[in-house]
């Protein structure tokens, strides 16, 4: 069998020129971490009208869980005092990102790193593809055969050019790798930031609802909303809101490893699964209610005096109900 050792990776690229730098931010002058909270908070509030103007207008009534009437007699706070509120809680989360921005200073990034890394990918693909090359041999499927692409390469530095072809690669070794660096691995930290910020608001969550001195002084305020208003997603207590939401998100960004533009894709998804969830419509066109089942219908449950200690999973997926064997088992209609 092949072996990775120096010889393999000796087509990589010089890390001479690879450097320190800070990376330009997007919006010239505003640090990509406050960027990043902006960019969420405008999603947040864009959905939010969206919603305001189905309602409104009484569209797709047919897909609403509950009546206007029924929201105006029920809820507990009106709709002004509630959007107040939530736009207390993003000031507190734009406050955070200005923070977080000062401390870590702008990104550093690699320059010149971009074709180094790709070829340390392509080189060990290389070896895994040599690897199983005789067994492949078996099937009929030779995977020995070598060659360039020009599309695909073009883009890279003439050093790593001249380095590569002259080296034993395959293209799709470079196809392969180039799938792992700009896919693979940001798909990877999404998915460990998502699964972060689901286990921290689960637990907190149901702690809000298990403890009575947290929910008589924190939780209970969110529980005014027996039939959410779409933007009340993140009204509450303020306290509450930075212990869960903003601590929830900035643990899974750092526990992810995300870089801070992938964290502005994670932060604005979280505002439109919010809204959606908190909407009180379920729209057959929306994509986000075939993401998961902790969909309006699902967290609504939550928000009605017989299901407010079921269901408490959120924003994204229900495992955690499922595991613990919290999620709502009775019949909804007969309520």
């Amino acid at each position: 069998m092949a072996s990775f050792n120096a010889s393999a990776a000796a087509s990589l690229p010089s890390q001479e020129d690879i450097a320190l730098q800070s990376r330009p931010p997007m919006i010239t002058g505003v640090p990509d971490s406050l960027t990043a909270m902006l960019v969420s908070i405008a999603a947040y509030w864009t959905v939010s009208f969206m919603y305001l103007i189905i309602e409104k207008c009484s569209l797709f009534s047919q897909h609403r869980l509950h009546s206007e009437e029924k929201a105006n007699s029920r809820n507990l706070v009106g709709r002004w005092d509630c959007a107040v509120n939530v736009l207390q809680q993003q000031f507190g989360q734009v406050a955070m990102g200005l923070i977080y921005g000062y401390f870590t200073g702008p990104e550093l990034v690699q320059v010149g790193a971009e074709d180094y890394t790709l070829m340390w990918w392509t080189a060990h693909v290389r070896w895994l593809r040599e690897s199983v090359a005789p067994a492949l041999a078996l099937v009929g499927v030779d995977s020995t055969g070598h060659g360039w692409s020009e599309t695909l390469f073009g883009s890279l530095s003439a050093a790593t050019r001249t380095a590569s072809e002259n080296s034993t690669y395959h293209r799709m070794d470079l196809v392969v790798a180039m799938a792992i660096r700009s896919i693979v691995i940001p798909a990877l930290r999404l998915f460990v930031a998502l699964a972060v910020i689901d286990t921290w608001q689960y637990f907190f969550h149901r702690l809000m609802h298990m403890n009575k001195w947290c929910y008589r002084n924190w939780h209970s305020q969110h529980h005014k909303l027996y039939v959410p208003y779409c933007y009340g997603a993140l009204y509450g207590s303020r306290v509450e809101g930075f212990l869960s939401e903003t601590t929830g998100a900035g643990l899974a960004f750092l526990i992810s490893g995300m870089l801070p533009r992938e964290g502005m894709v994670l932060f604005t998804f979280g505002s439109i699964k919010a809204v959606s969830d908190h909407s009180g419509y379920m729209l057959p066109w929306d994509p986000l209610r075939y993401v998961s089942k902790n969909n309006a219908a699902y967290h609504d449950i939550h928000h009605q005096s017989w299901g407010h200690k079921k269901n408490f999973s959120q924003p994204f997926f229900t495992f955690w109900d499922d595991i613990c064997g919290t999620g709502w088992k009775g019949a909804v209609k007969s309520h």
